[in-house]
């Protein structure tokens, strides 16, 4: 009954046509993540991923069969606010990055600057616990006192949130106390610092040659172990569209945490020093992604 029509033809084609438009960007988006699958547990560099040019997520735009899986800017994948328009399928973009990253550490010519790094770092760290060593021996009689009387206003808002519920204002002093409390056992634990050893460059230099020899391998063994450790020591890589006469490519910006937890330089006093608190970034330079290349053998 066409005479019944409120809206023409041509305005009805041109609605079907943004509700297909819309429908293949909310697909797209499914399949990039929001439904997780089994596959998707094992990209190695999910979530570290950023477009160079927005700073958004750079994430899985095309989902299905492994082949057919691609990276890129979701912002000018489901936004059209963001003109990097470079794509790379998953598993060239994990085997140029994994080897790219292992040349990296390895590479001898960055061997000193790491080395001048993890010197001040480590000295940096020494000389903050020799200080809160020293504040904790003349603070302790104070800090005691603070303590036991943060512990009683615990005990008395933990009262007063079982009588009254949970409102904000208690939420927040108590979160307060807490905080102060948990800071005050910290300086309190802290130990007078014996004499501590001193470094010479060989031993810095042989200590990072063999956590970047380990990370390396571990980049190499399987997905799952990869990917744990890429997770924990990698916080964010930026993939930066640059233009070339072969084609656009992608340029890889960020770093990675060395050391794990448990590391030591030596068997001595410092080794809980440098465990716990010395983490040296290595940053990474001279990456440079080809999307045309194709998967290797």
């Amino acid at each position: 009954m066409p005479e019944l029509a409120i809206i023409t033809e041509e305005l009805w084609e041109q609605v079907q046509e943004v509700n297909r438009q819309m429908k293949d960007k909310i697909y797209g988006r499914r399949l990039g993540g929001l439904n997780r699958t089994q596959q998707s547990r094992t990209y190695l560099f999910s979530s570290l991923l950023y477009c160079g040019l927005c700073g958004g997520k750079f994430s899985i735009i095309i989902g299905g069969k492994a082949e057919k899986v691609c990276y890129g800017c979701k912002y000018h994948r489901f936004r059209d606010t963001c003109s990097n328009r470079v794509t790379i399928r998953w598993k060239p973009l994990e085997q140029q990055l994994v080897a790219a990253i292992a040349k990296n550490l390895l590479d001898p010519s960055l061997e000193e600057d790491r080395v001048c790094e993890f010197r001040k770092q480590l000295q940096e760290r020494i000389e903050l616990e020799a200080r809160l060593a020293s504040d904790a021996v003349s603070n302790g009689p104070s800090l005691e006192a603070e303590r036991l009387e943060l512990e009683k206003q615990a005990r008395r808002l933990v009262d007063a949130v079982a009588q009254h519920g949970f409102p904000s204002l208690l939420s927040a002093e108590l979160a307060r106390a807490e905080s102060r409390l948990a800071e005050i056992e910290r300086l309190l634990a802290v130990k007078p610092a014996p004499k501590l050893p001193t470094f010479t460059d060989d031993q810095i230099r042989g200590f990072l040659r063999e956590e970047c020899k380990n990370f390396c391998e571990l980049l190499m063994s399987d997905a799952e172990t990869a990917r744990r450790e890429i997770q924990k020591r990698i916080k964010r890589l930026v993939l930066t569209p640059k233009e070339t006469p072969h084609g656009m490519v992608l340029e890889v910006s960020g770093d990675v945490e060395l050391l794990r937890a448990g590391d030591v330089l030596v068997e001595g006093s410092v080794d809980e020093i440098v465990q716990q608190h010395t983490q040296i970034c290595v940053a990474l330079t001279g990456i440079i992604l080809d999307p045309s290349l194709r998967l290797a053998s």
